[in-house]
């Protein structure tokens, strides 16, 4: 048989585009079904290698009609084209459909996808769930380190939004030494690589923060080894950032990368690929691909998102609020990762101005869903330490108003409230809302068993900061209640304890 189909994928990477459709579209007139596949796939892959997303989603679709849906690699396609061009409901139709197409052509399965889908949607306990069945599922022996790569690079991802920064880092290590053997996909490996360094400097920049807030809730000595170590990983990611910047202005891909959902990069990650490139670098591309996006107002809350996060850096408040409205104004509901990066801005931007409505709804905002953004931002949450009479919880609140994730609060009518309580060998701190919610409670008991009150103390801080600085489960997701019937959030440890094999810790 004919094998000239197999020049279009070559072809298309030479950007010699004519000549790959017109064997892609002879291709699909063939009476051979794996052939008129093949020409499909080929014809979309032509226009999203063009970055023409909308022409890319128009000619799947129609691949996915004209073949009866019986291809999963046309479905999973089509369904990463749906991305580009903010059809997340699309996207997560086409990629369960692809699981049960009859026609198994697909190198892996499109859990990584789901994966992906669930987590921007802050939908933690599905994005395990995706990551965890595509680690069962079979991939050719030639293709295994190419596609175990990609998922601990997305299990890497769901480690940070998770807090796990420290477990982040070192899967990101091992993704670096053993990189994608790149083939079956249409991305470049320095494309890969320089992705991967981005998560990797992210996951590294908040590792040293928590360690930071871990010293804040030390004294004397006992500070100087998380101190260190966050100063340490400083360069560590200093180092990072740089070879970042290399790749970003060797491969000449900025545009590609800002531009939301064009590469395998998700839409939460754009604030730290500006970060890296800088803001008058950052700029130029935003104006660039302003002037060639036609789809500017579905792109525009995206642009408005990056360049929030570019004022925030310069220290212009003002800008910093107007520019959060404006991105949360026109941002798809699903991209809640990325709403509570802009909501943790707009919260410390309206308490700087002294607008104590707006900073409080924010705060409650990021709280509600995504508390992990404050840790990732380094950004302190304005409260009232409230102190129960003993000396054990006098020592605690004492450290709670040292802690480098709380500001005492200047304003009292933001509500926000940190309680302390001492009951028997129980210690107790929660934080509440303005209205009386409960959106964290940390319980340590058998304290007697511990050494003396400075370990007591630090026991109690840092289980309240794992609490309080996690992410929200909501009930749907795990039906967890606190002591006293209050719904709080289940913790990373016991989501993340299945998944990785391991005892909590």
């Amino acid at each position: 048989p004919s094998l000239e189909r197999l020049k279009i994928w070559p072809l298309m990477k030479l950007h010699r585009f004519d000549e790959a459709i017109k064997i892609a579209k002879k291709a699909t007139l063939s009476s051979n079904v794996n052939t008129r596949i093949s020409g499909y796939n080929g014809l979309l892959s032509v226009e999203f290698e063009r970055e023409r997303p909308q022409a890319c989603f128009r000619l799947a679709m129609s691949a996915v009609e004209a073949t009866g849906g019986r291809s999963c690699i046309l479905d999973l396609n089509t369904a990463e084209a749906a991305f580009a061009v903010f059809r997340f409901a699309d996207a997560e139709r086409l990629a369960l459909k692809s699981i049960q197409a009859p026609i198994k052509d697909c190198p892996s399965s499109a859990h990584p996808h789901l994966a992906n889908l669930y987590l921007l949607r802050a939908d933690f306990q599905r994005a395990i769930a995706a990551v965890k069945e595509a680690r069962k599922q079979g991939v050719p022996r030639r293709l295994r380190q190419q596609f175990e790569m990609g998922i601990n690079g997305w299990l890497m991802r769901l480690l940070y939004t998770l807090g796990r920064f420290e477990k982040s880092v070192e899967l990101g290590k091992r993704v670096l030494r053993r990189p994608d053997r790149v083939g079956m996909i249409s991305y470049s490996k320095e494309l890969m690589e320089t992705i991967y360094t981005i998560d990797h400097y992210a996951a590294l920049s908040a590792w040293g923060e928590r360690l930071r807030e871990r010293a804040s809730a030390r004294r004397g000595t006992a500070a100087l080894a998380p101190w260190a170590r966050a100063q340490k990983l400083n360069l560590t990611a200093w180092a990072a950032r740089r070879k970042a910047a290399r790749l970003l202005a060797a491969e000449a891909n900025l545009e590609s990368l800002l531009r939301p959902y064009l590469k395998p990069l998700p839409s939460w990650r754009l604030l730290t690929v500006a970060e890296i490139a800088g803001s008058g670098v950052t700029r130029r591309a935003l104006a660039s691909i302003r002037k060639k996006e036609t789809m500017r107002a579905a792109v525009e809350p995206y642009l408005a998102a990056i360049e929030a996060s570019l004022a925030r850096r310069e220290g212009n408040r003002g800008e910093v609020l107007e520019l959060c409205r404006r991105a949360l104004a026109g941002l798809p509901k699903d991209e809640r990762l990325l709403r509570g990066h802009l909501h943790a801005f707009a919260a410390e931007a309206a308490l700087a101005a002294g607008d104590g409505k707006a900073a409080k709804h924010h705060f409650h905002r990021v709280l509600h869903r995504w508390p992990t953004a404050l840790r990732i931002h380094a950004i302190r949450l304005p409260v009232r330490v409230k102190v129960a009479k003993g000396a054990l919880a006098e020592a605690i609140g004492r450290r709670l108003r040292s802690s480098r994730r709380l500001e005492l609060a200047a304003d009292k009518q933001l509500g926000f409230t940190a309680l302390v309580e001492k009951r028997g060998n129980e210690a107790r701190v929660c934080l509440n809302g303005p209205t009386g919610r409960r959106y964290a409670c940390a319980v340590t008991d058998k304290l007697d068993k511990l050494a003396d009150r400075e370990e007591r103390v630090r026991k109690v801080v840092d289980t309240f900061h794992e609490k309080a600085f996690a992410p929200l489960i909501d009930l749907t997701q795990q039906d967890i209640n606190s002591l006293d019937g209050s719904a709080v959030r289940g913790s990373a440890d016991q989501l993340l304890e299945d998944v990785l094999g391991e005892d909590k810790q």
